[in-house]
């Protein structure tokens, strides 16, 4: 959003380690003010979004990219300038499921928990879509492109 509109938000108040549902829903009602001040009506959907349902951030996500591709005009951005050189810390995954956490568990070693494991793009807080949301696009243009084929033997993220 900071790339789009310059100023629209603070980025000196944007919680660039959030790890909690606290600071990501302080993250969107920043994203949330910054629409505001452009006149874009667009819901938010920050309870489901923070929670990580995968539909609603794959749905928002996809807005967001349309969005952005149809008010870009200046492909020049800094954003380690823009969040004055902090550190990005990707959100946790989020394990919902037993059977994720089994498979979870198989693969990881003992000396790691699964909250040192890191979501895909769809369960991020909006402290990347704020300042990195470009980084995401070529994976949205290539699930759109052509239907994805399975590979012969899975990985594991396949199944996750």
């Amino acid at each position: 959003m900071d790339w789009l509109f310059p100023g629209s938000v603070d980025m000196r108040q944007v919680k660039f380690q959030a790890k909690h549902e606290e600071e990501f829903r302080h993250n969107y009602k920043l994203l949330i003010e910054a629409f505001a001040k452009k006149g874009i009506n667009k819901r938010v959907p920050v309870g489901e979004l923070v929670k990580g349902s995968f539909k609603s951030n794959f749905i928002f996500l996809k807005w967001f990219r349309q969005f952005f591709t149809d008010n870009v005009k200046n492909m020049d951005y800094n954003p380690v300038k823009a969040r004055d050189g902090q550190e990005i810390c990707p959100a946790p995954l989020l394990l919902r499921s037993p059977k994720t956490s089994e498979r979870l568990d198989s693969v990881m070693d003992e000396n790691q928990s699964p909250s040192l494991w890191f979501s895909s793009a769809f369960s991020m807080s909006p402290l990347h879509i704020v300042s990195g949301f470009w980084m995401f696009c070529p994976l949205l243009q290539k699930r759109q492109g052509k239907k994805q084929r399975r590979p012969e033997k899975e990985p594991l993220w396949w199944r996750l």
